[in-house]
């Protein structure tokens, strides 16, 4: 029984690790044109201009921003859960 449960939660912190580090690339890479995205993503050699930089530099800012309105909201969940009882069997 421990197992399954050590096994499940593992799962899951590396579902919301995938899935935030996705996440918060879909949020940076919006701030830049398509056609740059997929040659950052591809690893074709590209210059990126300081316009381009400074999109991409407010696009992390807003990706930091998402994920700290998910923590925030994780948070607010996790206090309305209450106090766990760890004295169960």
């Amino acid at each position: 029984m421990g197992f399954s449960a050590s096994a499940t939660l593992a799962t899951l912190r590396q579902t919301g690790m995938v899935t935030s580090f996705a996440l918060a690339l879909a949020v940076a890479a919006a701030s830049l044109p398509s056609d740059v995205v997929m040659k950052l993503f591809i690893g074709t050699n590209i210059t990126l201009g300081s316009k381009m930089m400074e999109d991409f530099i407010i696009g992390m800012q807003h990706a930091f921003w998402v994920s700290a309105v998910l923590c925030l909201v994780a948070a607010a969940f996790s206090f309305v859960r209450g106090k766990e009882n760890r004295n169960r069997v």
